[in-house]
């Protein structure tokens, strides 16, 4: 009886604590480890509501994180885009809320495809701070930004749902523009707008908003052009 009062005095300890600045060690003995799972305690209160706050996938991936020099390697993500901060499962099993503040950079792998994202600041990007996907680097760089919102009774006119959205943002001249279409990148991209038309022409291209993925060829071969 005495044993069993301990365990539910310790699990209602951890229930309580659960969005407090804790420390919560991978390896205790490892001083890198230490900052890495210094984070909050993360419990799962969208229960009620359809879908999930993760980009792609609601398990747990294995990736990358970066935090100043220290890059962590083949460590269990996830990334909860509704709000904007990364999940990890620490070696004691507790699940964490990373300190974003700390955090330059992470990586995974979903669909064989890798998704590396940055931290970048407000004035990057009109006011938009947070984490975004970085498609292409160069004298052109492309970036897309993930968020889900939640929409109410949108279920059956009972259930509250999440809906995943994107924006992309191209970045030329120092400056940083969200763009919406095809024709909005090439107006970007206007000095070379002819020998773009050719490439997209020839390789059958369907550069469209609603596939971010689209957009990084036709940055890339301009990128390509601006370098002979």
């Amino acid at each position: 009886m005495r044993r069993i009062l301990v365990f539910w005095l310790i699990f209602v300890s951890l229930l309580s604590g659960a969005g407090r600045q804790v420390p919560v060690y991978g390896n205790p003995d490892t001083l890198d480890n230490q900052v890495f799972y210094n984070g909050k305690l993360w419990r799962d209160i969208y229960t009620k509501i359809k879908g999930d706050p993760f980009l792609f996938s609601d398990e747990f991936l294995t990736g990358t994180v970066t935090i100043g020099s220290k890059t962590f390697n083949q460590v269990d993500i996830k990334y909860d885009i509704y709000n904007d901060e990364l999940i990890t499962v620490s070696g004691m099993g507790f699940i964490i809320q990373v300190n974003k503040e700390i955090i330059d950079a992470f990586s995974f792998r979903w669909n064989e495809k890798d998704f590396i994202f940055r931290k970048m600041s407000s004035d990057s990007l009109k006011n938009t701070e947070g984490f975004v996907n970085v498609l292409a680097e160069g004298e052109v760089s492309l970036f897309v930004r993930y968020r889900k919102d939640i929409t109410l009774l949108a279920v059956d006119n009972k259930y509250d749902q999440f809906n995943q959205m994107h924006r992309i943002y191209v970045t030329k001249d120092g400056e940083t523009r969200l763009v919406n279409s095809k024709k909005e990148l090439l107006n970007l991209l206007n000095d070379r707008r002819q020998e773009i038309r050719s490439f997209i022409k020839s390789n059958n291209l369907n550069v469209a908003r609603n596939n971010p993925e689209s957009f990084r060829s036709v940055v890339e071969f301009y990128n390509n052009l601006q370098k002979k």
